[in-house]
């Protein structure tokens, strides 16, 4: 208490030194209800003196913490008198001496107050950037778990389409201008070195048996079933480019199978993402990865199911056929 800036405690509860605890209680409690801060909300001095009187209040109620202030309060007053008789000069040093004792405990408070201050804020940072670390590996284990369950979706939605995939699916109509490509009615192998997809994807090709019987029709027909709806679509998709140059490729069945309506429509956000995406097929400048193609193959049959195969596909082959028949002569009469 010595080293702090001294504060009579009985001026300023205003008793006297031997007050007993009844009146010392009850000078508290007139003067801490006047200064109380729920009374005075707009001055704040009004909650400084309050603090002082509780603290006076509190060592002066307590018998142990009274006698050792009034040991310093009688040591401060006997100090008091002898600076009375002390002359000017004498007293100006001793003042000089105080202040500085004063300040230099000040300055060493305030240095370890700072010192805790900034341990405070070390804790702090390094709690908030623990919270940090969880919360983004909590995020990145959520990201997982979603595209898991995105993969899951999109594998039982492959799963049932290759259930529900049928011959048409996989076949698809190529037309071609005879003068410009003649060797294509002749030869099959012909026909499979243009197709820009591997050569053990192509099952079987019918070339329109028209053009044979009618030398005068000036485009030529066939029909390409192949193994995966992958290449199926690559076809499709490449009609009249590079290899198939002026050969065009449409569907067998007249339209665009549902399961490969199903797969764009799942590629779609990702094209979302990376702007205003075409609706053409052209491929997009942006440095996001594309997804990769979904390959949709047939379903294997089980060697129980091979005779019932084969004669299934003989019958598509015949029913082919006859569809190729069918266009042909509805080009021929729009010719």
């Amino acid at each position: 208490m010595d080293s702090e800036e001294y504060v009579d405690y009985y001026l300023l509860l205003g008793v006297a030194s031997d007050a007993d605890n009844k009146v010392i209680r009850t000078a508290y409690r007139q003067k801490s209800l006047k200064v109380h801060p729920d009374r005075n909300p707009d001055n704040p001095e009004a909650a400084n003196l309050f603090h002082e009187l509780s603290v006076a209040h509190d060592i002066l109620s307590d018998p142990i913490k009274r006698e050792s202030y009034d040991r310093i309060f009688k040591a401060r007053q006997a100090r008091a008198e002898r600076f009375k008789a002390l002359d000017s000069k004498r007293k100006g040093l001793a003042e000089d001496l105080e202040a500085r004792e004063k300040a230099y405990n000040t300055a060493k408070r305030e240095e370890r107050e700072e010192v805790r201050r900034e341990k405070a804020e070390l804790e702090r940072l390094k709690q908030e950037g623990e919270r940090l670390r969880k919360a983004k590996e909590q995020k990145q284990d959520e990201d997982i778990k979603a595209q898991e369950a995105v993969r899951q979706q999109q594998a039982e939605k492959e799963r049932a389409a290759q259930n529900t995939l049928n011959p048409l699916d996989t076949t698809v109509r190529l037309k071609w201008q005879r003068k410009q490509h003649p060797a294509l009615e002749l030869d099959k192998d012909a026909i499979v070195a243009k197709l820009p997809v591997k050569h053990s994807s192509v099952e079987s090709i019918i070339i329109s048996g028209k053009m044979s019987a009618n030398p005068k029709l000036k485009a030529g027909t066939a029909l390409v079933e192949l193994k995966t709806l992958t290449a199926a679509v690559t076809l499709v998709e490449g009609s009249g480019k590079d290899n198939l140059e002026g050969i065009e490729v449409t569907w067998a069945g007249g339209s665009e199978p549902e399961v490969v309506k199903q797969a764009r429509e799942r590629e779609k956000p990702s094209l979302a993402t990376n702007g205003n995406a075409p609706a053409s097929n052209k491929r997009s400048v942006s440095n996001t990865p594309e997804p990769a193609p979904i390959s949709y193959k047939l379903p294997k049959l089980d060697e129980n199911g091979i005779l019932s195969k084969m004669r299934a596909r003989e019958r598509e082959r015949e029913r082919l056929e006859e569809e190729i028949r069918r266009q042909d002569a509805e080009a021929e009469q729009q010719e």
